[in-house]
């Protein structure tokens, strides 16, 4: 039987202000807001795909996670830990939209994220969700 998968594409890069390494100098307003504004972007994506108003997740079991960052124009790569660190916001959002049941290690497995430059030089980060064998 073949195991069901989603792509989810969420439009425009990671905010710097979401990763560890943001100014600690920059006001803990503004990142909260970009916090915020990158769940709501990713939310908005999702329910796009899986649907409004899920009473259960889409996914129910253990599912695997690829991401692919497409890097904005003039935007440099991150380092591996601070990208995956920036994309707890995204996977947060992933689970109040119930795409999935929880992404405690349990039940998610993260693959290692593969960064690509945009072509269209907007951005983008994308998931590839896949129920686990």
């Amino acid at each position: 039987m073949a195991r069901r998968s989603v792509t989810i594409t969420v439009p425009g890069d990671i905010d710097p202000l979401i990763t560890p390494n943001a100014h600690r100098a920059t006001h803990w307003s503004k990142k909260s807001t970009a916090k915020g504004q990158t769940k709501m972007t990713t939310t908005f994506a999702a329910q796009a795909i899986v649907g409004t108003g899920r009473d259960t997740p889409y996914f129910t079991g253990r599912v695997v996670v690829s991401v692919t960052r497409g890097m904005a124009k003039g935007r440099r790569s991150m380092d591996p830990d601070n990208l995956t660190a920036a994309l707890k916001f995204y996977l947060d959002a992933l689970r109040e939209a119930k795409v999935f049941e929880d992404d405690k290690r349990k039940l998610m497995d993260l693959d290692k994220p593969v960064e690509v430059r945009d072509p269209d030089g907007v951005g983008f980060v994308r998931f590839r969700i896949t129920e686990a064998a």
